[in-house]
């Protein structure tokens, strides 16, 4: 009875962040132009603003699940660290969200582009939102201090941020110009990227905090070694599964969500191995 009703408490706050994410997310669309987040969802069926909202919305739960996992000190004690916490994560999911939108993207107004309905920017942003998801979950799983996990939560940010930028610097074509101009199957290669990282860096920041240096070494060491796995194992499997083409023409050429669907499965899934094996 008392587990039932800690789960009901726990599930009322849960949907207490949620709301307030819907408002962010809500308000952020209003003050870019003459409509709701309503309006564009049901009225427009705009996905690329449903994007943003699920993707923030998913990002907060994993962020929270993180608190979750700790182990009680008490019923009273764990709601009270649980909403202390959650007030955490959701400050630096809007500011994680801001800083991607800035940094990933820095010649295009996410917000306007959503609302014209470009679902590339949209398919970027709710990649990067996931990834942001899991690092955050992970920053504040197992035991350590607030500012620890916020330390390496913004180390995992700014990671993606990176990973970002070599992956522009490795392609073949003008990435910007492409998502500007709605490629979809762009926008939907690099946000699964941005999510297979996230993966692999959740896997470096998880566990107990120890020791400063021993901890910093470690996620640095895990983050080189992950990027440089993807990489190489990201072009393997274009090799071994795209034959007579190259992911770069399906993508640019030919804008097929159907090649990038199926080489993203394969990539999660070798993210998913590397995490496993750090």
């Amino acid at each position: 009875m008392i587990h039932a009703l800690a789960s009901l408490v726990f599930l009322a706050l849960a949907f207490a962040v949620f709301w307030l994410a819907h408002r962010l997310c809500a308000d952020r669309i209003a003050r870019a132009g003459d409509t709701s987040l309503e309006e564009q969802v049901c009225a427009r069926n705009n996905a690329a603003v449903a994007l943003r909202f699920a993707s923030f919305a998913l990002a907060s739960a994993l962020g929270l699940c993180g608190p979750l996992m700790a182990p009680s000190t008490g019923f009273l004690r764990d709601v009270g660290w649980f909403a202390f916490t959650g007030a955490v994560l959701l400050a630096l999911l809007v500011a994680a969200f801001a800083m991607l939108d800035r940094l990933v993207l820095p010649g295009i107004d996410n917000t306007k582009a959503i609302l014209d309905g470009n679902l590339s920017v949209g398919l970027t942003e709710a990649g990067g939102g996931l990834a942001t998801g899991l690092i955050l979950k992970a920053a504040f799983t197992g035991q350590g201090t607030v500012f620890s996990g916020v330390v390496f939560f913004l180390l995992g940010q700014l990671t993606l941020v990176l990973f970002l930028k070599l992956l522009e610097r490795l392609s073949p074509y003008d990435d910007q110009a492409e998502i500007a101009q709605g490629n979809a199957a762009l926008g939907l290669h690099l946000g699964s990227m941005l999510v297979c990282l996230g993966i692999i860096l959740a896997s470096a920041v998880s566990g107990d905090f120890s020791h400063w240096g021993e901890d910093l070494a470690a996620f640095g060491l895990a983050a080189v070694r992950g990027v440089a796995l993807l990489l190489a194992c990201s072009w393997l499997a274009d090799k071994v599964f795209l034959t007579g083409t190259t992911l770069g023409e399906e993508i640019v050429r030919d804008r097929n969500l159907a090649a990038v669907i199926a080489e993203a499965g394969v990539k999660l899934g070798i993210a998913l191995i590397i995490a496993a094996t750090a």
